[in-house]
């Protein structure tokens, strides 16, 4: 199972962006079924990332999308 989520990032925020998003797939990384993340970093003038996050399973993704970790 996949999942990407979009950020659009404030220009100047990119280094405070990157920071918070490679602490978020440290907590993804810890669950069980996490299969990993690829990052695509904006290009051109875009300000916009994606995180495409991979999981084992249905299973193993919803209990990444339901946890505390995640909506923290």
């Amino acid at each position: 199972m996949t999942v990407v989520y979009p950020w659009e990032v404030t220009p100047g925020g990119e280094t405070e962006f990157e920071q918070w998003a490679h602490g978020v797939e440290a907590e993804a990384a810890a669950f069980t079924g996490h299969r990993g993340v690829t990052w695509l970093r904006p290009e051109d003038d875009s300000h916009r990332y994606h995180a495409v996050v991979r999981f084992a399973d249905t299973e193993s993704l919803d209990r990444w999308m339901t946890s505390p970790q995640r909506a923290a």
